[in-house]
């Protein structure tokens, strides 16, 4: 349903409706929908993943809206909640791939990098965190990665 909201959104805008323009908000509420679809069948949660990752493909994609730290925070939580800890490659594929756009694009804050240590596989975070694996702080990682985040 909240898809489908956003879809209604983004085609009133395309079709002249300024006031419809869909913000990050928009798009964050819909991942954030995807990530309470925990207690849905195996079927449901993947269709809720996929969906997840549609809506961050085009929030990224956007020429008229950007990712912000609710973005990332909320595909994070959607990635622990939605794929089976079994299913470790999928796991690792998935937040190392949201983890390293926050990175990219400076947003990595403390909620962020909770989100990211809870979500990743253990041999992931120890890669991506290295020394500062046991108990990261912002602080301590490379500074362009939260260059644009607010402390």
């Amino acid at each position: 349903k909240a898809l489908k909201i956003l879809e209604r959104l983004e085609n009133s805008h395309v079709d002249g409706n300024w006031r419809s323009k869909p913000s990050s908000r928009s798009y964050n509420m819909v991942i954030n929908a995807c990530s309470n679809s925990i207690m849905a069948d195996d079927i449901e949660r993947k269709e809720a993943l996929n969906i997840a990752f549609d809506v961050f493909t085009r929030i990224r994609s956007s020429l008229h809206v950007d990712t912000d730290r609710y973005t990332y925070i909320s595909m994070l939580k959607t990635c622990g909640k939605l794929i089976p800890k079994k299913s470790l490659e999928d796991r690792k594929l998935a937040v190392k791939t949201v983890f390293e756009s926050c990175c990219v694009e400076g947003l990595v804050d403390e909620k962020i990098l909770m989100n990211f240590c809870m979500a990743a596989p253990k041999e992931l975070a120890s890669s991506i965190l290295g020394k500062h694996k046991t108990t990261p702080r912002v602080k301590d990682l490379p500074k362009e990665w939260s260059y644009r985040a607010t402390h």
